[in-house]
């Protein structure tokens, strides 16, 4: 962790470290200094508010949308930098349904009686668009986190005002609002406001306790099917019969019914074949894929009944991501989906030592 924001101080400095888990911590740390000339009046602190509130429900609906107050100020100063941090339990499998972060910034300045800065949307604050899924590191903005699928999951955003820090004079309010594409209790939702602020600047800095960094474990879910994904069915990657298999089922919060299939090619082979069946007549269709994307991934190629099958529009997808697992929606060319058995064919095109495929279940369109 580095932090590269200056903090000025009048005649000395102190650092406090607090372990607030039940174990031993071994910390290292480097610190830069330099001659700074205080000017009183003038000069200010660096500063940052901390909140994390629990058990939330989030809402969709005018009327149910709250306001997450990042920061309430009193006095002179400048924001510099927000970050936001949450637990979003919803169990749509699409950016177009679990998205949490319709709400928009409202940030009060001084006398407003309206928002000097009114947003359209938390993900237009944190400078990307469409509620997009994609882990991105910029100069000043960044999704370092967002386990998938879409926005389910551990998520985090943060923005530094660098070239545009917001300045105050009297006071500042800022606040988030927390509004979702769906009703979903036991959301976490926590938040950080970077800024400096003279001296005499009057705030509430919330003491962290240990419920608040309280251990966030994934509960159960099942897939559902609403906006995006509506008129879709799932089908459960492990529930599936397999052919010539070096897949295995293993135990996974993360995942949907809490399991995952993993393939590991080799044994002499570096296919798997999963069989799916329909009730239906033979009818053209598109099928989806929702992958684990790891620091073990591989590229995997497709083929349908014989013929080669492309997903995204790719003919092999690659499901290596270097520093966390997510996961991922991918969906097919149009493939004619026959009645009884139909043979969906993996094929890795990369069999490193170690290398793996999850596979956490399959979309087909409802009848």
């Amino acid at each position: 962790m580095v932090c590269r924001f200056l903090m000025p101080y009048r005649n000395s400095a102190r650092i406090e470290i607090r372990n607030l888990s039940k174990e031993a911590v071994v910390i290292s740390s480097e610190i830069s200094t330099r001659e700074w000339r205080w000017i009183e009046g003038e000069t200010m602190y660096f500063r940052a508010a901390w909140k994390m509130a629990h058990d939330l429900t989030a809402y969709n609906t005018d009327g149910k949308v709250y306001d997450m107050n990042y920061l309430d100020i009193q006095g002179a100063g400048r924001l510099v930098g927000a970050a936001t941090f949450l637990y979003n339990p919803s169990p749509v499998p699409t950016s177009w349904g679990n998205w949490w972060g319709e709400g928009d910034e409202k940030i009060f300045v001084d006398s407003d009686t309206f928002p000097s800065f009114f947003g359209t949307g938390s993900e237009d604050y944190y400078n990307y668009s469409w509620s997009s899924a994609e882990i991105f590191f910029h100069s000043y903005c960044a999704q370092p986190r967002n386990d998938g699928p879409g926005n389910r999951g551990y998520v985090s955003n943060l923005r530094c005002h660098i070239a545009d820090d917001i300045l105050f004079g009297k006071s500042l309010n800022f606040n988030m609002e927390l509004r979702h594409h769906g009703v979903v209790p036991g959301v976490s939702y926590g938040s950080i406001a970077y800024f400096y602020a003279l001296p005499s600047a009057n705030y509430v800095a919330a003491e962290i306790d240990s419920d608040d960094i309280r251990d966030i474990r994934y509960s159960g879910w099942t897939p559902l099917a609403y906006l995006g994904c509506a008129g879709y069915m799932f089908l459960q990657a492990e529930d599936l019969a397999m052919e010539n298999s070096s897949a295995k089922v293993e135990e996974d919060g993360f995942a949907a019914g809490g399991k995952i299939l993993k393939w590991r090619p080799g044994g002499g082979s570096n296919e798997l074949t999963l069989v799916i069946q329909s009730e239906r007549p033979d009818h053209e269709s598109r099928i989806g894929l929702t992958l684990a994307h790891s620091p073990t991934g591989a590229i995997v190629s497709f083929s349908f009944n014989g013929e080669k099958l492309k997903f995204d529009d790719k003919d092999s997808l690659i499901t290596y991501m270097s520093s966390r697992t997510v996961l991922n929606n991918h969906f097919s060319s149009k493939i004619l989906l026959k009645k009884g058995n139909n043979k969906l064919i993996l094929k890795s095109e990369d069999v490193a030592p170690g290398s793996e495929t999850g596979i956490d279940f399959i979309w087909l369109r409802n009848p």
